[in-house]
């Protein structure tokens, strides 16, 4: 979508996102908790801000991975990225993770890792990871109680 702006989030932004994303549950603490994180240094939030400054997605880099492998090599990880209903299959999250994998190679990494659900409903986001050049690297694994499938991509520098 050519209209649609990719930035650092701050913190005037929870409530447009809480506004957008309520209908898929999502939390005040977690995105205090992203911000945090982001002030740190630990991670960096984004968000997809399109007509009339509405947020439609949103994604995380964690520079330390929570995929235990991934850690111990230093490879970040992109986290929680998504984009509303009706902004799907514009190319959003296509520019967001160009955006993260950009501040990624700033910082002279050369990869980067992100974890996806196995059920039906990651289909699509699984299907547009291999489409960006990330390879599933293992079965499945656990993060957070959940099990995911595992990918990396390397990157240019």
């Amino acid at each position: 979508m050519k209209d649609v702006c990719i930035r650092m989030a701050v913190a005037s932004d929870i409530n447009d996102i809480l506004e957008t994303f309520s209908i898929w549950r999502k939390t005040i603490k977690q995105f205090i908790d992203y911000l945090a994180k982001q002030h740190r240094g630990e991670g960096t939030l984004i968000v997809a801000v399109a007509e009339k400054n509405k947020i439609v997605g949103y994604a995380n880099v964690f520079w330390q991975s929570r995929i235990n492998w991934h850690c111990s090599e230093g490879i970040p990880e992109i986290v929680d990225l998504n984009v509303i209903t009706g902004y799907q299959r514009k190319k959003i999250a296509t520019q967001m993770i160009d955006y993260l994998e950009n501040l990624i190679s700033e910082k002279g990494i050369s990869a980067v890792g992100i974890a996806v659900g196995p059920t039906p409903d990651y289909l699509p986001a699984n299907q547009l990871y291999l489409k960006l050049g990330y390879k599933q690297e293992k079965e499945k694994t656990v993060i957070d109680g959940e099990e995911v499938l595992v990918m990396r991509k390397s990157l240019s520098k």
